[in-house]
């Protein structure tokens, strides 16, 4: 008899009605070098031919793969195989009990030009347990070959079973906590997990819950609960990342199960903090009165010197003439530090904000780029959508100042306020 291995290729999980589960398990102790075509997905391709007497061993051990406290109470084979008779008759046994017998009468012996095969075994439903099944340890598959030739591949084990333990878990929204710093221009989520350990409907105490994240750590940050579960079943837990997309969350307690594991999708957020409102405008020179300046330096025409010197372009760095041009500081011709001596002025095609993006109401706002990333969009309360392209020497921490427009009447109707806002996308590479 010769020495046999067995290889784990896959487990699927998938939940059920009714508190039951099932898990895939594929086994392999099939390897005599016939054939090269894979069946049922494995990419083995290495087949074992038997007529139930002479060169292979018809059994394949395995380890049960069941959580904890689970009851067996199925347990399905299809057996993936090449049939080399006009029909051939076997049997599969679990632990010597047997499933079903399979009679196949189907020809598919030229291995790489017909298709696989496959023939399911079904046990009986045992809501009680599988017979002699053992929970935790090692059990046998098997194959009897009762008359013909049949070439195994692989085979499927799928057991529906009662789980044991089960957990149940849930999140709050996830938030961008306050005082956390942006990394790559992304910004920080947060999202508290509980999980509630049940066991027939009955709250489980005492279970070590261990969340876990389907992208891993890092790029997500699991804070582990504190404590085993209380009187209620349940544990608290935490999950902080800067990368967007979704996450799944199942425990990672191999005596729990979690079949259905909490999706949270990092995206859209709002932050933990409130910001302050304020607003402002680029000057209009129509807002201005007084004397007038004739050809200042960098221009050629008369505009109104408080436009120019006062709190116009000299204060915030660009202004609409009465002609509707732009008038900014042209700061390579104009000195340091900037005043009404040594400034000097130029045309420009738009305001251009710090971004290099042109100031638009409706679209621009100011912020403070180590809180908002620069070029994100957001949802401001009573505001609407706006984008972070401008900053200002004043805007620090959670303020935002919003661009109203051109003119002192672009400012009517505003009031400063506190409010929440939404982090929607943009900024860095965060995902």
């Amino acid at each position: 008899m010769k020495a046999q291995t067995w290889t784990v290729l896959l487990f699927l999980f998938t939940s059920s009605l009714a508190a039951q589960q099932t898990k895939t398990l594929a086994i392999d102790c099939w390897s005599g070098g016939h054939c090269a075509l894979p069946c049922g997905g494995s990419g083995q391709g290495n087949y074992d031919c038997s007529d139930g007497t002479g060169g292979w061993t018809p059994t394949c051990a395995f380890t049960d793969p069941l959580p904890q406290g689970s009851t067996l109470t199925k347990l399905s084979a299809t057996v993936w195989t090449h049939q080399c008779s006009s029909s051939s008759t076997w049997q599969a046994t679990i632990n010597g009990l047997p499933l079903s017998t399979i009679t196949d009468g189907r020809s598919s012996c030229t291995c790489l030009n017909s298709p696989c095969l496959d023939n399911t075994h079904n046990s009986l439903d045992y809501p009680d347990g599988l017979p002699d099944y053992v929970y935790g340890g090692s059990n046998t598959f098997g194959l009897n070959v009762q008359s013909g030739v049949i070439c195994v591949e692989h085979v499927d084990l799928t057991f529906t079973y009662s789980a044991g333990q089960i957990a149940t878990i849930t999140n709050t929204p996830p938030i961008i906590p306050r005082g956390s710093a942006l990394r790559n221009n992304c910004v920080q989520y947060r999202s508290d997990l509980t999980g509630v350990v049940t066991k027939s409907g009955q709250p489980q105490s005492g279970v070590a819950l261990r969340f876990r994240s389907s992208r891993g750590s890092p790029p997500d940050t699991i804070t582990q609960p504190s404590s085993p579960t209380n009187s209620a079943g349940t544990a608290t837990g935490r999950i902080t990342t800067y990368r967007q997309g979704t996450a799944s969350i199942t425990d990672d307690n191999a005596d729990v199960d979690t079949p259905n594991p909490l999706s949270i999708n990092f995206q859209a957020a709002d932050w933990e903090a409130q910001f302050l409102m304020t607003a402002y405008i680029i000057a209009n020179e129509a807002d201005y009165g007084g004397p007038n300046v004739t050809n200042p330096c960098g221009l050629t025409g008369t505009w109104r010197r408080g436009f120019l010197y006062g709190n116009g372009v000299l204060l915030q760095g660009s202004g609409q003439d009465l002609n509707g041009n732009i008038i900014t500081i042209d700061w390579a011709r104009s000195g340091s530090p900037l005043n009404q001596n040594n400034v000097c002025f130029t045309t420009a095609t738009c305001a251009v904000t710090a971004s290099g993006a042109c100031a638009t109401a409706g679209t621009t706002i100011a912020v403070d780029r180590a809180v908002i990333p620069m070029g994100a969009s957001v949802s401001i309360q009573n505001v609407g959508n706006r984008v972070a392209q401008d900053t200002g020497g004043a805007i620090r921490g959670y303020h935002i100042d919003v661009f109203r427009g051109f003119g002192r009447a672009s400012m009517q109707g505003w009031g400063n306020f506190n409010g929440t806002v939404r982090y929607l996308s943009g900024g860095g590479t965060c995902n």
